[in-house]
């Protein structure tokens, strides 16, 4: 027969998860618990527990081990009758739960009783309490903003008790709660008094720097970012994949901010990976917000061989493609604009729109914002969710930093903010690759083209890591575009961000541009040879950067890939004599 056996010092102390309602059978000793109740456990047996809860000490009973969240703390006299177990949190953490466990109750009552103004004042700093705990719970702020929340935090409670007329907590200056017990009675009158009037003191004081952040907020809030969470990707996909997300303007036909990529493995990810699929969307200004049609736009892009129904037919397939594969989109509008509030906790789901044969995935992302519903998605798509900050990446940093921590992808803003703050310095140049026209030259077939980026300096040089495809993706010296297959106008309009050193910049600086054919078989695939080339000059004769519109650039046909350099030295000669006489 089972026997109960004591539990060890890292199973003495737990948060209810479940209600558990006790059976009506007093022999069974069972003890009723509700959601967010402590438990001290003081025995196990064969998936049970047996402890009491704080609530009434004397009331012992059993209760499932899945129902309880184990919690740090230390035991001391462990197996002793004496033993005390004391939580690893936080004070003021342990303080704020029990306050908020407290008030909870107190705030169902002035509901039931209809003390509406007070119901809502109790509601707004419970929820702002709530806040609070996180970011004390993060561990991410440094010492002195650690303390400055405490403090925050302590006096948000002490004004609440004596609001809902209860008892006064004695405190010393750093917030702490003072020992009734090491004070004589005249020394508890003394400190009551001062901690009446601190009360009193602070609390004017924060509802008048709130009112002027606030105030300052609304009128003067020049910066906003929006977050974004990856919850999950469904889609039978077959190959290892690339999910491209941004913001995206529907009106305008283009994007307005840099991509987040998301390199989704068809193998079994790792968990904490799953867990920290977060981007933050920056830079956004007051017309970033009032865009008429905004939508949070997600590509797909198969790395793999050139069709997935092909058969091998005895023969190797060519791997490491980029291939199109389809979109999602969510329209976040009235999110953006304001008139929609969201929290983290919500999951929006984003069917997923496949593309049927060659359609490229500029067409595709029109033809799902046209007509959304127009198509079978067979359950397929992502889980998100999204919220809006206030203020720049530093405040945020501060005021969310249990949503955005260092494992967060920082996806800027294509372009200037409206407002450029001292200290900040950007050097980026963005090459949006849009679309080339290639014959078929001796093949029977239009070519399936890939195009590599490279910047060069003027002697050649290829400059490394300077090209970032995407946030949450290392820089790379070289850029491989989507291939699609057999066309002859294709249609990339793919991204990337050029961030150079200033000491490098000068007249010869450039983006080479080389085109090869690939095949689909891996033998054929390996004869293919460049096949043209082209660049685009970054800096002009006078020191300033290529102005900000579409060019449109020469291909070169390459015979022999042994004589690239001194092509492109002619080519970048007879440019620049055309620029200069016209």
């Amino acid at each position: 027969m089972p026997q109960w056996v004591q539990t060890n010092t890292d199973e003495k102390y737990g948060v209810v998860v479940y209600n558990f309602i006790a059976d009506q059978d007093e022999t069974k000793c069972e003890l009723s618990l509700d959601v967010g109740d402590i438990v001290y456990i003081i025995e196990e047996c064969e998936g049970w527990y047996r402890g009491y809860c704080t609530k009434n000490k004397a009331l012992k009973g059993i209760f499932p081990k899945s129902f309880i969240q184990l919690k740090e703390a230390t035991v001391e006299l462990n197996g002793n009758d004496q033993e005390q177990v004391t939580p690893k949190e936080s004070p003021v953490v342990k303080e704020v739960t029990s306050v908020l466990r407290e008030w909870g109750i107190i705030w169902r009552d002035l509901f039931i009783q209809q003390k509406m103004k007070m119901f809502e004042d109790i509601r707004q700093m419970m929820f702002e309490m709530i806040d609070k705990r996180r970011q004390i719970l993060s561990g991410t702020l440094p010492v002195d903003d650690m303390k400055e929340l405490k403090q925050f935090v302590t006096s948000k409670i002490d004004y609440g008790n004596r609001l809902l007329d209860l008892d006064l907590v004695v405190r010393d200056q750093d917030g702490g709660v003072q020992n009734p017990k090491q004070l004589s009675t005249l020394e508890i009158y003394d400190e009551h008094v001062r901690a009446t009037q601190r009360i009193r003191h602070e609390y004017q004081e924060t509802m008048g720097s709130e009112l002027h952040v606030n105030k300052k907020k609304t009128l003067a809030s020049q910066s906003s970012s929006i977050f974004v969470f990856i919850k999950n990707f469904v889609c039978n996909v077959g190959d290892d994949t690339d999910i491209l997300i941004s913001l995206y303007d529907a009106k305008l036909g283009q994007f307005f901010s840099e991509f987040y990529i998301v390199k989704w493995s068809r193998k079994v990810r790792n968990i904490d990976d799953l867990y920290n699929l977060k981007c933050l969307y920056t830079d956004l200004g007051a017309n970033d917000l009032k865009r008429e049609k905004a939508y949070l736009v997600c590509q797909i892009v198969r790395i793999g061989i050139m069709e997935t129904k092909d058969g091998d037919h005895g023969r190797k397939r060519t791997q490491g493609l980029r291939r199109p594969f389809g979109v999602a989109a969510l329209d976040i509008t009235e999110v953006m604009n304001g008139n929609t509030e969201v929290d983290e906790d919500k999951q929006f789901f984003v069917p997923f729109l496949q593309s049927s044969g060659e359609e490229f995935l500029e067409t595709l992302i029109k033809r799902y914002i046209s007509s959304p519903k127009d198509f079978n998605h067979k359950g397929q798509g992502l889980w998100i969710s999204l919220k809006m900050l206030q203020g720049d990446f530093k405040q945020v940093i501060k005021e969310y930093p249990h949503l955005v921590n260092e494992k967060t992808a920082i996806a800027r803003k294509m372009g200037f903010p409206e407002v450029i703050m001292p200290g900040k310095v950007r050097n980026d140049i963005y090459i949006t690759l849009i679309q080339g026209e290639f014959e078929k030259g001796s093949k029977k077939t239009y070519k399936n083209v890939q195009v590599t980026m490279e910047v060069c300096t003027r002697d050649g040089r290829v400059l490394e890591d300077v090209l970032y495809p995407g946030a949450g993706d290392p820089a790379t010296s070289v850029y491989k575009s989507v291939v699609y297959y057999q066309i002859k106008c294709p249609k990339w309009f793919e991204t990337v961000k050029v961030s150079l050193p200033i000491d490098v910049l000068d007249n010869g600086l450039h983006i080479r541009f080389t085109f090869k054919h690939r095949s689909s078989t891996e033998s054929k695939d390996k004869q293919e040879k460049i096949f043209a080339l082209s660049f685009m000059k970054l800096m002009t004769d006078i020191g300033t950067t290529v102005t900000n519109d579409t060019h449109d650039i020469l291909i070169y046909k390459v015979s022999s890939y042994n004589i690239l350099f001194n092509i492109v030295v002619i080519v970048m000669f007879m440019v620049e004599y055309d620029d200069r006489y016209g």
